[in-house]
Parts: C-alpha cells; structure tokens; sequence
C-alpha cells in the first residue's frame, strides 16, 4: 500500500492523492491522529522505538490525507472522488 502510494503521488503533477480506506470490523491500527501520535511518544519513552530507523507505513499514516468507513457506510462516501481505494 505504501509503496503504490508512493508510485502513485510521483506520477501525478497534482497533490498527494486522498485515500480512501475501507475496512469491514477491524482496522488493526489507529485511525486517530492525537491517539497514534500520543502511542508515539510512549514508545519513544520507553525507549522500545528507533528513530533512526524510518516506519514507511507509519509515514504513509501520519502525512496523508485518509478517509476511513465500514463496508456498510459506503453509502455516506458516495458521490466523492478519491486518488486511491483500499479495501481491507
């Protein structure tokens, strides 16, 4: 996912393309800003993160821009163009 992201926003002339993640129970991960980035500095804390080494699918989370919905509110998406689809 993160790197055809990445194929993709070099390809294009415009913007980062917008994501649109779609996903049926679980997402697996945080969607949210301030609760991702407050898991960041715990782990930074404690000491079990590397800075040094770069997390590209963190990146990819954190720097563009994503709408996430259920399977089943599709119908609240409907009518809005997006650079990119994932379906989970």
């Amino acid at each position: 996912v993160v790197i055809l992201h990445h194929m993709l926003s070099k390809a294009t002339i415009k913007a980062r393309p917008t994501v649109l993640w779609c996903y049926k129970k679980e997402l697996g991960f945080s969607s949210h800003r301030k609760k991702r980035m407050k898991q960041l500095q715990k782990k930074i804390k404690s000491g079990t993160l590397d800075l040094n080494k770069d997390d590209p699918f963190e990146l990819f989370i954190s720097s563009t821009n994503i709408r996430y919905c259920y399977y089943n509110e599709t119908h609240k998406i409907l009518g809005n163009t997006y650079g990119m689809c994932i379906l989970q």
